[in-house]
């Protein structure tokens, strides 16, 4: 995999394709490139995609962060190094408010947004970061795999998740959650601008189909779709859908941009 030398510290991400704008995706908390694996797969014969591990996550060595703003700018510095004038952002989660942070602070950075399983506020439970403050993890990832997949989730997926959450030191977890938690753009969705997607599980008790729709209401032109019987962890869960999803908006806003 490629890997990035920045003035903030190394940074490892997966690519396909070569078209222009591209579409970066970003994972959420404790999450790594491979979440929008099928998304790399399906829509790179059309569309330049790059995933990345954010810092401390997946290949990407440590330290983490703790605010948004901080993961924002490591993203910002990733496309100033490879040239991308502009992109597409794809957020999940904790991705999805970096997404909206570099469109709040960067607008001219960013040719649309796709929304996924996110808010412009996320509180995480005290527990949770009580938890982890002191070095478990345990039960942070029993919480998310209980509540982050779908009724009908396949058990290799969700077993393959915790797997997965597991391999993520404590203190970066808690980095991330720390930056959830102290996140909210909910007075600043209507500065806006540019085409945005958002994409919602309909068993998501994450971040409920009511944050979604927050975020629809207050984002100008804002298009939400829900995904039935799927929960917060979506583009792992309905790969198909929300592939077929985002190659659409991509497709519709190059037309409308060039009408």
């Amino acid at each position: 995999m490629p890997l990035l030398q920045t003035t903030q510290g190394k940074l490892v991400y997966a690519g396909r394709g070569t078209s222009s704008p591209p579409l970066v995706c970003l994972h959420g908390a404790g999450g790594n490139h491979r979440h929008w694996g099928y998304q790399l797969r399906d829509l790179c014969p059309k569309r330049r995609i790059l995933t990345f591990d954010l810092p401390g996550h997946g290949r990407s060595p440590e330290p983490g962060c703790k605010r948004i703003e901080d993961y924002g700018n490591w993203l910002l510095t990733a496309l100033d190094i490879l040239d991308i004038e502009q992109t597409f952002i794809a957020g999940h989660s904790m991705g999805g408010m970096i997404a909206l942070w570099v469109a709040l602070h960067a607008p001219e950075r960013v040719a649309g947004l796709i929304l996924t399983s996110t808010g412009a506020r996320l509180k995480i439970l005290p527990l949770l970061l009580e938890n982890l403050a002191n070095g478990g993890l345990n039960l942070t990832v029993q919480t998310i795999v209980q509540r982050g997949y779908g009724k009908k989730a396949a058990p290799e997926l969700v077993l393959a998740g915790s797997q997965d959450f597991k391999q993520v030191k404590p203190t970066v977890f808690y980095g991330d959650f720390l930056a959830c938690n102290e996140f909210n753009v909910m007075d600043k969705l209507g500065r806006i601008t540019c085409p945005t997607l958002i994409l919602c599980g309909e068993e998501d008790e994450v971040t409920p189909p009511k944050f979604s729709l927050y975020l629809q209401k207050h984002i100008p032109r804002a298009k939400l779709v829900i995904i039935p019987e799927a929960g917060h962890m979506l583009p792992l869960e309905k790969p198909i859908e929300v592939s077929a999803e985002i190659g659409n908006f991509l497709e519709t806003t190059f037309q409308d941009k060039n009408d």
